[in-house]
C-alpha cells in the first residue's frame, strides 16, 4: 500500500503528464488565436505574428 507522500506524488506526476500533452500542440503553432488562452491587451490582436 502506497503512502499518502508517494500517492501525492504519483498524483503530481500524472497530473505534470497530462499538462506537458495539453501544451505540444500549442508550443508547435497547431492551435491558433482564441479567447480561451493567451494574453488579451490590444498589441496582441495587431497582427498574428504578436
Amino acid at each position: 500500500m502506497l503512502s499518502v507522500n508517494a500517492k501525492s506524488a504519483v498524483t503530481l506526476v500524472i497530473l505534470g503528464g497530462v499538462i506537458f500533452l495539453l501544451l505540444i500542440p500549442l508550443y508547435l503553432g497547431k492551435v491558433k488565436r482564441n479567447p480561451v488562452y493567451g494574453f488579451r491587451i490590444r498589441k496582441t490582436f495587431e497582427s498574428e505574428e504578436n
